[in-house]
């Protein structure tokens, strides 16, 4: 197994409902470096929440891992594949949930133009808990012969390499260990955004004055809200440029960083969105402002069962005042502003990441909960009980699958750790009919049910 790397990123935030463990899903981000006159070199830099992952106990450790493999496409060849594994372990089992990301990149040699990475990461020690996904891999075409600027790194941390042993470490480059933040967020304990890139052909201008590098920010809305330039002299033909940028003033949002060197009428840039969370500095009205037009857009063209489908999805996080306000709507177009404030209050807190997950755990129980397939008595996935606690508490930490028995049907018992101390929630396909009812809870404000918990244990006890 390929040896960890790991970082501390203690504001990952508001992307998991209900605060329970953060949901398995890996960041992805890269940038591209100038190789020779017709390649490009691609780092690719992946990062996991370490509490996302299931633990073994070996040895006195405790230890989890990733299995990662990508392919790198363009149209329907497989340019470049790699598949490897990345270990974690930790001797006390507090530390897996102090907001450390496991870390990694890795490097490769491309064509520039408009490649795509088809990624596969599972959880080494629960191959059912997966993510995948395919991103666009558009790779810059860095020039030979004129001025110009490599892709921008966005860095959690950059620091001078001492030791032989940190130079072997996949995120040293000339003489520096950057350590990549594919997630792209900062603000609460990562208040310093560090950037790093590499500046070309820096003599070839006829000019012997010097040049001028910038660093901006943009809000949503493109309002530039930090703007620094900075003199350098030429004495190398090619150089790396590496600094930092204090974000705790900026409120949460989304931002575009630019990076750019101007030298006479010669420019080059370099661009990448990131994201920020200062809950003590409120949200960027910009960025909920263009919340609020997307929301606005996409609830435009519904009607009025659409309109009501929609809130009804949005049920398990509703309150009752909400609920019984949606009630009394009786126009469609008082329900689309009703739906368009009710997702922007709970954008403040975590811009539109919320409304992203919350529609994708719809998505995922409608692909694996709906019982339109199997029974007369079709259902969508999130409306069933398996998709509401699915919705709500998000992917249990371990599922017991038992047969059928004596009592009743096949039943399963879903396990979340990091909720109120741990918690279990019991399905049971009664009647053999993919009907699975949750008949009890150890969780609060669920419904309990000693009885079926008694023939549960029973069950259990016969095994």
């Amino acid at each position: 197994m390929k040896k960890l790397f790991f970082v501390i990123l203690v504001c990952c935030v508001a992307l998991n409902i209900n605060a329970q463990q953060l949901p398995f899903r890996v960041n992805v981000d890269f940038s591209s470096f100038r190789y020779d006159s017709a390649n490009s070199y691609v780092e690719i830099y992946l990062s996991v929440p370490s509490e996302a992952l299931t633990y073994k106990k070996t040895n006195d450790k405790y230890i989890g891992a990733v299995f990662f493999s990508f392919n790198v496409m363009n149209n329907d060849s497989i340019e470049s594949s790699k598949s490897w594994t990345l270990q974690n372990s930790f001797v006390d089992s507090l530390q897996i949930h102090n907001g450390q990301f496991m870390l990694d990149a890795v490097g490769l040699v491309l064509r520039p133009g408009n490649h795509s990475l088809k990624l596969l990461a599972l959880d080494y020690n629960n191959t059912s808990t997966m993510d995948s996904n395919m991103f666009p891999l558009n790779v810059t075409n860095l020039s030979v012969q004129k001025m110009q600027i490599s892709d921008v790194e966005l860095c959690s941390n950059i620091t001078k390499a001492e030791t032989e042993e940190e130079k072997q470490s996949p995120f040293y480059k000339s003489t520096y260990l950057a350590y990549p933040n594919p997630s792209g967020l900062f603000g609460s304990g990562l208040p310093t955004l560090f950037y790093f890139s590499e500046l070309y052909n820096l003599l070839t201008s006829n000019s012997n004055s010097d040049y001028t590098v910038i660093t901006s920010v943009r809000n949503a809305v493109n309002n530039e809200v930090i703007h620094h330039e900075k003199k350098k002299k030429r004495s190398v033909n090619n150089a790396i440029e590496i600094g930092t940028l204090n974000v705790s003033a900026l409120k949460s949002g989304t931002y575009i960083f630019t990076l750019g060197i101007i030298d006479g009428d010669s420019i080059s840039s370099s661009s990448k969105k990131f994201f920020v969370y200062n809950p003590t500095s409120g949200v960027d009205s910009t960025m909920l402002q263009t919340i609020a037009s997307k929301l606005e857009n996409e609830f435009a063209a519904l009607n009025n069962e659409q309109l009501d489908e929609q809130f009804a999805m949005a049920k398990y996080i509703a309150s009752e005042i909400e609920k019984n306000e949606y009630e009394k709507l009786k126009t469609v177009e008082t329900k689309k502003v009703f739906l368009t404030e009710f997702w922007k209050r709970r954008a403040l807190d975590s811009g539109n990441s919320f409304r992203k997950e919350y529609l994708k755990r719809i998505d995922y129980t409608n692909e694996h909960y709906s019982t339109s397939k199997v029974t007369k008595n079709s259902r969508l996935g999130w409306k069933t009980d398996k998709g509401r606690v699915y919705i709500i508490y998000g992917e249990p930490d371990e599922i017991k699958r038992r047969p059928d028995s004596q009592y009743f049907g096949p039943y399963e018992i879903w396990e979340y750790n990091q909720i109120q101390g741990g918690v279990s929630f019991y399905f049971v396909d009664e009647f053999r009919t993919n009907q699975w009812r949750l008949v009890h809870s150890t969780a609060r404000s669920e419904s309990q049910d000693p009885q079926w918990f008694n023939k549960i244990q029973d069950a259990e006890a016969s095994h």
